[in-house]
């Protein structure tokens, strides 16, 4: 065997082994923090809704523009993010703007949610009709109000009970609150009618993610297509008061959707955006 084709045979175990590290390099796991925190930014960046009203055609009117599916709803824009749970599956099925290619927000181009998360729109003023509420949000829905039917059945097995009452306004509380530690516990459902729309249910306490029964959650479908989730907390509120102020929200939400919202039809030529 020749001096060169020695030197030859000898390096290749050592490429192989060479190879072979570079393989396991790049197929050992990625660091599970590493993946969450690299996901836990993109849904902050996703989660923000950016919008330089003056960029949009025409100069835009200073409204900030958001699709919830087909339902599109319209807001004042604040220099501050608008806030949005950012839609990740099912976007090929959405319909196309009127104008991809304008900012996400005009009204040509409606930016995508699968929530729009409407507390900081209710900050900006200490008389708005939703203050009391220590959270609300409107969700893309499929057309059933799964944690209202939830509330509701829970209020249909306890209304019958002993321990329920019922409020001049029309309102029956149930359950029970335990005073023995610096926080009141336990769990309530409250439920009533509400005019041209569907029942409002209040659920207080255990199964609605705190122990406190103070902590109560609403949902209810406001229209199709769009679930409303609102939280509040029965020493800033009661349940007789936020039941009373329910009509007023539900009438405030209805006036930010765009009715009859012009989505382009497949064979409707587009128009071009010249910035």
């Amino acid at each position: 065997m020749s001096e060169k084709l020695r030197h030859r045979t000898a390096a290749v175990p050592l490429l192989l082994l060479v190879a072979t590290l570079g393989a396991c390099t790049r197929d050992e796991p990625e660091d599970l923090s590493d993946r969450i925190a690299r996901q836990t930014q993109r849904d902050a960046e996703l989660g923000q809704i950016h919008l330089d009203p003056a960029s949009c055609p025409g100069g835009g009117d200073g409204m900030l523009y958001v699709a919830l599916g087909e339902e599109v709803v319209r807001v004042p824009n604040f220099s501050a993010p608008t806030m949005r749970s950012p839609v990740y599956s099912g976007a090929d099925k959405l319909p196309i703007p009127p104008m991809p290619e304008a900012p996400e927000g005009c009204k040509e181009h409606p930016a995508r949610a699968q929530a729009l998360h409407l507390s900081f729109l209710v900050a900006q003023s200490q008389d708005h009709v939703a203050a009391p509420l220590q959270a609300i949000s409107l969700f893309r829905s499929d057309g059933r109000p799964h944690m209202q039917e939830v509330n509701a059945a829970s209020f249909d097995r306890w209304r019958g009970r002993p321990e329920c009452t019922n409020s001049p306004s029309g309102l029956t509380i149930c359950g029970v609150r335990e005073e023995g530690l610096p926080v009141a516990t336990g769990a309530q459902v409250a439920g009533g009618d509400v005019s041209g729309g569907p029942r409002w249910v209040a659920a207080c306490g255990y199964g609605t993610g705190s122990i406190l029964v103070d902590d109560c959650r609403v949902y209810y479908l406001l229209r199709k297509g769009l679930l409303v989730r609102y939280l509040f907390n029965q020493q800033r509120v009661s349940l007789e008061r936020m039941y009373e102020l329910d009509p007023s929200i539900r009438e405030w939400l209805k006036s930010i959707v765009v009715e009859d919202y012009a989505w382009p039809r497949p064979d409707r030529d587009r128009p071009v955006f010249h910035p």
